[in-house]
């Protein structure tokens, strides 16, 4: 089905306005967490430093599979003593996710380069809101 350019204007607005109201919510609440579980934003830092320590393995030519699988191993078990952390004072394992409306492709409308499912639909419900 075809539709207006301003349907199609209307729906990515709704998808922007999604997107951001999910970073809003993440942002409050990594800092909520930051406040209540210090540990945390430690390990975060240290998520970020395995996140630089892969661009250098890149470049270390043979050595590099290794180094990056090390690095892997232990970017997991951070991401698993943030999980624990979280669990045990209360908050679900995924907190600190930002809580996109899809989560198929985050909010932006489109995956892999094809229109979403979510998309598609909000473009059929705001066609239907233009003709009421």
């Amino acid at each position: 089905m075809s539709y207006s350019n301003q349907t199609h204007f209307k729906a990515a607005q709704t998808l922007e306005k999604r997107r951001k109201k999910a970073e809003r919510i993440q942002l409050a609440r990594k800092l909520e967490i930051s406040e209540k579980i210090p540990e945390i934003p430690k390990f975060e830092a240290e998520l970020a430093k395995t996140g630089l320590a892969v661009i250098k393995g890149i470049g270390m030519g043979e050595n590099a599979e290794e180094y990056i699988k090390q690095l892997s191993e232990i970017n997991l078990a951070i991401q698993e003593n943030i999980r624990k952390l979280l669990s045990s004072n209360g908050y679900p394992e995924d907190y600190l996710e930002i809580p996109y409306t899809c989560k198929k492709c985050n909010d932006t409308g489109f995956v892999g380069g094809y229109v979403c499912e979510c998309r598609k639909e909000l473009l059929k419900e705001t066609a239907k809101e233009e003709l009421a």
